[in-house]
């Protein structure tokens, strides 16, 4: 019984430390803040193994909803991809371990909203530098550089 348990937990573990090197390149190595809350979570995830999925079910929503909020209503297909993790997570990692899946992508990817892509308002992400020639002009918003844009 031990080892079962010690077993899945290792996998579980093992899948949101994967899914958390997978948000690292989702969210970018200048978004070093967003890594660190992908990592703090999974760190802390970790501890919740045992009888409190419906923690992590809360966890997994309560991701899901502020990544939804961080994208915004005009990327609502990011949030799709969230709620779409969750599902498959509930194939590949089982039932009573599908939360690790879950919780791990839909924080990778409202890490990914709040850190690369376009504010609500319009403006980029302070890290894009719009002075450099590299950044490509479908990063910039049309309210932030209206006419130097081809």
């Amino acid at each position: 019984m031990f080892i079962v348990f010690f077993w899945r937990s290792v996998v579980g573990f093992a899948v949101v430390v994967w899914s958390s090197v997978v948000g690292f390149f989702f969210v970018g190595w200048r978004s070093v803040v967003g890594f660190a809350v992908v990592v703090w979570s999974s760190v802390v995830g970790f501890f919740f193994v045992g009888w409190r999925y419906r923690v992590w079910f809360a966890v997994v929503v309560w991701s899901s909803v502020v990544g939804f909020f961080f994208v915004g209503w005009r990327y609502r297909v990011w949030f799709a991809v969230v709620v779409w993790s969750s599902v498959v997570g509930f194939f590949f990692v089982g039932w009573r371990y599908r939360v690790w899946f879950a919780a791990g992508f839909s924080h990778c990817f409202a890490a990914f909203g709040h850190c690369c892509w376009r504010q609500h308002d319009g403006r980029t992400h302070p890290a894009v530098d719009l002075d450099d020639p590299a950044v490509s002009p479908y990063e910039v918003s049309e309210r932030t550089w209206p006419t130097d844009v081809d």
